[in-house]
């Protein structure tokens, strides 16, 4: 049995790309903009605290992306100092072998090897 939803989904199917990009960015869009509303309005509910929910949403949006970069900025500036912190220390490499294993002068002469001519 074959659902009106079901043609549907096959016509797109069988549909030329350029128009199952159409659909595929009206629908893409469509997603976003579901997904972003309840997420408004989840924070609205639960994590703007009941002096702020008389805001729009548009403010509420506006005040947690400020928030969220605002922690972003702090955490860039943190690890920019930490970045600048071990560029900027000063290494002291120090090589210490009392013992020389080996003088230039006790190596043993490499002979010479002609090269194999062309």
């Amino acid at each position: 049995m074959r659902t009106p939803f079901k043609e549907w989904l096959n016509e797109i199917r069988s549909a030329s790309p350029t128009i199952r990009r159409r659909y595929l960015v009206i629908f893409s869009v469509g997603t976003m903009l579901l997904v972003t509303g309840v997420w408004i309005q989840y924070m609205r509910s639960f994590v703007i605290g009941s002096e702020e929910k008389s805001q729009s949403a548009g403010k509420v949006f506006t005040g947690i992306l400020s928030a969220g970069f605002g922690a972003l900025k702090e955490g860039g500036e943190h690890l920019a100092g930490q970045i600048r912190e071990k560029i900027e220390k000063k290494r002291d490499i120090t090589i210490e072998n009392p013992d020389k294993n080996f003088t230039v002068e006790d190596l043993k002469p490499i002979p010479e090897t002609p090269l194999p001519k062309p």
